[in-house]
């Protein structure tokens, strides 16, 4: 039986196994059915969903435009061995997608291989661990659906903007420790170009720098994070940078040491934390603009009928 294969990350696109595209219909398929896929562990209230989608449409033309959009789905042209309509899973109160339904999805193999190496340190990392985070990475591309602009969208792209960085800065430090200075710093150009004030990561970058021997990039890169620390954030580098920048002018580093893997991950799994609160925060909001609508129309009725 064909499968599809779903990306997420960059653009939105969907083929089958022998490479046909297939389309889900307008724009606003294709965002039902991301939301739905970025929730797929979960039944979604249909009305809440409606809500969501629908933010500046009353409570009855919320639900009307989901029925449309859920008939547009389930109805568009997709070759037979892998339609759409069997990825849904659709009732009177809640959609989802099918538990049962066989396909491949980008964000899905990014979550669990990042979520198999959550525990492992950097510089534990095996090489068939690197490896896979190498592989996965590489799924990420430019970003979730990086030309969708709608509220929980871009609350869900920065969740794994900072997945994605989080797993970048264990390789690094893996390069730190295992002397591969040019793919480490290939990791902290990838993390500063997401993070360009991430003062750690260019902490890093002058280690990777001096110990390749090249210790006027190294000098360069602490202008940089003086400039950018600046230009950005208003601050000067903190006292850990400067003394590194002194040992790298007086040529006397010490040795390659990273800074304690218990900070490894903090800052970016502290904003991670935030950006959840923020996403259910935003799912509360929803249901009460729900029930604020249920209000109102209650009590239309009632002085229609008074």
């Amino acid at each position: 039986m064909d499968m599809l294969h779903i990306s997420l990350f960059g653009a939105f696109h969907i083929h089958s196994n022998n490479g046909s595209i297939i389309d889900v219909g307008p724009r606003r398929c294709q965002e039902l059915l991301s939301y739905l896929l970025l929730h797929r562990h979960q039944q979604q209230d249909r009305e809440k969903v409606a809500a969501l989608m629908w933010r500046d449409s009353t409570t009855a033309q919320a639900k009307r435009y989901l029925r449309q959009t859920l008939w547009q789905l389930q109805s568009a042209q997709q070759p037979s061995t892998a339609p759409i309509r069997d990825l849904l899973s659709v009732d009177h109160e809640f959609l989802g997608i099918n538990p049962e339904a066989q396909y491949w999805l980008d964000v899905a193999v990014f979550e669990q291989t990042i979520c198999a190496h959550h525990n492992t340190l950097g510089q534990a990392l095996n090489t068939q661990q690197i490896e896979h985070l190498q592989a996965v990475l590489n799924l990420y591309k430019t970003g979730l659906l990086d030309d969708w602009d709608m509220e929980w969208c871009v609350v869900e792209r920065e969740c794994f903007r900072k997945i994605y960085l989080t797993a970048l800065e264990k390789l690094l430090v893996h390069s730190l420790i295992h002397r591969s200075y040019d793919e480490g710093i290939n990791y902290g150009a990838k993390i500063l170009f997401l993070d360009a004030a991430h003062e750690r990561t260019h902490r890093r970058l002058m280690q990777l720098r001096y110990h390749s021997g090249d210790r006027i990039g190294a000098i360069n890169q602490y202008l940089l994070c003086v400039k950018t620390l600046e230009d950005e954030l208003g601050v000067p580098p903190s006292q850990k940078t400067t003394r590194l920048y002194q040992q790298i002018c007086n040529d006397c580093v010490e040795p390659k040491k990273p800074e304690p893997e218990e900070s490894e991950n903090g800052s970016y799994l502290a904003e991670l934390e935030q950006i959840q609160d923020t996403l259910s925060l935003l799912q509360e909001r929803v249901s009460q603009m729900i029930l604020h609508c249920q209000r109102d129309t209650a009590a239309t009725v009632f002085r229609d009928h008074a």
